[in-house]
């Protein structure tokens, strides 16, 4: 069952080195010598009672349901060596009356697969046949790696998602189906690009989990949904023929109990206690006091300790968190919109494991320091995702991912997102690490030479993110005004040629339009009319979309024709030597609309809309 395929195929600072280096380790053994090992003497919270737990966590699934946030809904709690509890909630099918069943309900783990790519990748490292620090070019035969950086990537950039990889979607989805294109197939067409320095910072990605699974196929020789069904699935898992992972919360909760029992479960052993111990230490922080990722995992300082999760997104909506030190987890999995689904996340830690654990829901925000105020400006700017892609269209969509940081005035820093997406306050805790009022946390990065270059965010049940610094020319106000004020002068140039042709109407001596009048008139229609053609193709096709639609081509194409005719309206306009007011006025359009082209070709090239490729 090619249960991974789509998930692996596309599922969702040059600055000082990260804070946790990289351990000693050796060839021969290629788990470092110093590890994290699981604790010996932890054991789970002898208090907890199914009952009780159950209550509570029934109040908070039967709310969100009678507020209908979700439709259908499955948790499983594990404590210790056992399923604590398992419950459904809502209709698969109302109409049928199909009660969701944690037992036989079939759900979509979304993201939570690339977590078994993971596993993959440290059992290899467990029987000694693959270093995760050894540069992976070398290692998969056939596959080109792109970028100045490339030879540099490592298994253990993947599973902490900083191997610097280009992000798309575009060309990276595949249809559902029984027939997957292999993985090698994909690489081979679509070679990664490295458009970062690996280690340096924190970008989720995809196309790295694809690639993970890539490195399982290539050490093993089988097909990683072969290798996955016999190596890691076969002990906990019913086989389900899918296009990604899709499998009961009851077979999620037995392969929780196999992490929070050192690998084991039964008579099988998924990982060995030391693997396992290296998998959920931490492998990369953007500062040292705050939580950043393992191998495969994201770390959350929660409200019962250092607790390590995952999210999947996509179809269903998922949870795996756990807390190793407690031998507690649970695996939530409902049929919810992107909103409701990071609310329900939200609750079940800060309220189902905050009380299940005696820990506390939200701590309070720290005071300022008192010298912050005189070192607020080094962290001022603007800021933009790093999450897009760098070489086709889809930049674009990182044009509002942008927020700005400024002093708030009582010795904290205030985030605004673009457009008003929300405020975070900022209160420093550490050297460039600070508490955000919404319960998590930032750190800002330096380059070089000292200057803060990004900034990353991670929570209690959030992936990290990280923002790059962007100039002043980047910012998405100056971007949008420039598109503005160019939109305005091709459409005044209509509005004015409109008014000019009515007057004119029938008039024998109105006097003839200069060629460079004529020529700005088609160009300004041809810029207006464009747009209205790129949702043509989108009434025709739903999402998810595997390729741009053709109309979106066809809106690039016209604009790109303007543009070209811009540059010869330039010409034209600079030998117009007419004078009188009639001619100062066409002149001034011609070059507002001249201007514009210009402008407008700088935002198409910024934005990769020049190249028509995906």
């Amino acid at each position: 069952m090619h249960w991974l395929s789509l998930v692996t195929l596309a599922a969702s600072l040059s600055v000082a080195q990260a804070a946790v280096p990289s351990r000693e380790h050796s060839p021969a053994n290629p788990l470092p010598a110093r590890v994290a090992m699981l604790p010996q003497a932890s054991a789970p919270p002898a208090h907890l009672d199914a009952a009780t737990v159950q209550v509570l966590a029934d109040s908070i699934f039967n709310a969100a349901l009678a507020a209908k946030r979700f439709k259908s809904a499955a948790l499983v709690l594990v404590s210790g060596d056992r399923i604590l509890l398992k419950r459904g909630y809502g209709w698969t099918d109302a109409r049928q009356m199909h009660a969701a069943d944690p037992d036989s309900t079939v759900y979509s783990a979304a993201s939570v697969s690339k977590v078994f790519a993971a596993i993959g990748l440290m059992q290899l490292a467990d029987q000694g046949r693959l270093d995760l620090r050894a540069p992976l070019r070398s290692r998969l035969t056939g596959i080109r790696f792109l970028g100045a950086d490339a030879g540099a990537v490592t298994a253990e950039h993947l599973l902490t998602h900083t191997a610097g990889l280009d992000a798309k979607f575009l060309g990276a989805l595949t249809p559902p189906g029984p027939e997957q294109p292999h993985l090698r197939d994909y690489f081979v067409e679509s070679p990664p690009r490295v458009v970062r320095r690996p280690g340096s910072a924190i970008a989720y990605s995809n196309i790295g989990a694809a690639l993970a699974g890539y490195v399982v196929e290539e050490v093993t020789g089988q097909p990683f949904y072969e290798y996955a069904e016999r190596a890691i699935c076969a002990p906990f898992f019913r086989p389900y023929p899918a296009a990604s992972l899709v499998t009961t919360p009851s077979d999620m909760g037995r392969f929780l109990v196999a992490l929070l029992n050192g690998g084991r479960i039964g008579d099988g052993v998924l990982l060995s206690e030391r693997a396992l111990g290296e998998m959920f230490a931490p492998h990369w922080r953007a500062q040292p006091v705050v939580p950043g990722v393992t191998l495969g995992f994201f770390e959350s300082f929660g409200p019962a300790g250092r607790a390590l999760f995952h999210t999947g997104d996509g179809g269903h909506h998922s949870l795996l968190y756990f807390v190793p030190d407690r031998r507690f987890g649970l695996y939530a999995v409902y049929d919810a919109s992107d909103v409701d689904a990071s609310r329900l996340r939200e609750e079940l830690v800060t309220v189902l494991v905050a009380r299940t654990l005696g820990g506390m829901a939200n701590a309070p925000m720290p005071e300022p320091p008192a010298d912050f105020v005189g070192r607020a400006h080094e962290y001022q700017g603007t800021y933009r995702s790093n999450s897009f892609s760098h070489f086709n269209m889809e930049k674009l969509g990182a044009l509002p991912m942008q927020l700005s940081v400024s002093a708030d005035g009582s010795g904290a820093l205030l985030a605004r997102q673009f457009g008003g997406g929300g405020n975070a306050r900022l209160v420093e805790i550490g050297r460039d690490a600070f508490r955000t009022s919404d319960g998590g946390f930032a750190a800002f990065r330096r380059n070089s030479s000292g200057q803060v270059e990004t900034i990353v965010f991670s929570g209690s049940v959030w992936d990290p993110s990280t923002a790059d610094r962007v100039p002043w020319h980047q910012r998405a106000q100056v971007q949008l005004l420039a598109l503005l004020l160019a939109g305005l002068a091709f459409a005044v140039r209509l509005v004015v040629g409109g008014i000019r042709r009515i007057r004119h109407r029938g008039a024998r001596d109105a006097p003839a339009p200069s060629a460079s009048w004529r020529l700005s008139g088609v160009q300004s229609l041809i810029f207006v009319a464009a747009p209205v053609m790129a949702p043509l193709g989108l009434l025709t096709s739903r999402p998810p979309y595997y390729s741009p639609p053709w109309s979106i081509y066809a809106c690039l194409m016209l604009w790109l024709i303007a543009c070209g005719l811009g540059v010869v309206l330039v010409a034209f306009a600079w030998r117009e030597r007419r004078s009188g007011t009639t001619a100062r006025l066409e002149r001034g359009l011609i070059w507002a609309v001249a201007i514009a082209s210009v402008v407008f070709t700088a935002f198409l090239w910024n934005w990769n809309l020049l190249g028509i490729h995906v």
